[in-house]
């Protein structure tokens, strides 16, 4: 399912325009993301199910399996409500079907896209000194002293960007209503 997402979600604005190439861009970027986010999930699962062997029959590595899985979550997690938001899976409120098809275009795109657009920036914004001092430090983990507490931060800006690209993507499909938006 993840493979066909661009074909599924994209909007018509991305075949044809100026923003087309843009547009087709921004989809792309986030497909990947998430396509890369999935297989996340995988060593996730491993690393949370060797935390207890490791504790109990090994008497070590577990702090470092749980600092490595918090890690992996937070990268997960940064990608995941971006991707659940393209596919419309996450929970939403029913948009009324009387409003017609250019109220919920501006109910279900462009608002949301502009508030997520802004939102977006704005985390990009606050947590930029922290971010980057944490990557440029190459934080660690306060517990263990283990390297690699800056992805969790990395993880806030990925999230972000996603959300921005996101919103743009939202607008602009708003913006060129070559396609019916859904009800709900």
């Amino acid at each position: 399912a993840w493979a066909h997402t661009h074909r599924r979600t994209c909007c018509a604005a991305c075949r044809v325009g100026p923003v087309s190439s843009a547009l087709r861009l921004a989809h792309r970027l986030v497909d990947a993301a998430a396509w890369l986010a999935m297989w996340l999930a995988l060593p996730l699962a491993v690393l949370l199910f060797a935390q207890w062997p490791l504790r109990d029959l090994l008497h070590a590595g577990s702090l470092q399996a749980n600092d490595a899985a918090q890690c992996l979550f937070a990268l997960y997690v940064s990608v995941a409500l971006t991707a659940a938001t393209r596919q419309r899976t996450h929970l939403a409120a029913h948009v009324p079907p009387h409003l017609g098809e250019r109220g919920r275009r501006l109910l279900l795109l462009a608002l949301p896209g502009g508030i997520t657009l802004l939102w977006g920036l704005y985390v990009l914004w606050s947590s930029a000194a922290t971010v980057w001092q944490s990557l440029r430090g190459a934080e660690r983990f306060a517990e263990t002293l283990d390297p690699g507490y800056f992805l969790i931060r990395l993880g806030v800006w990925v999230m972000a960007a996603l959300v921005v690209v996101q919103g743009v993507v939202m607008i602009g499909e708003a913006l060129h209503p070559t396609r019916e938006v859904p009800h709900s």
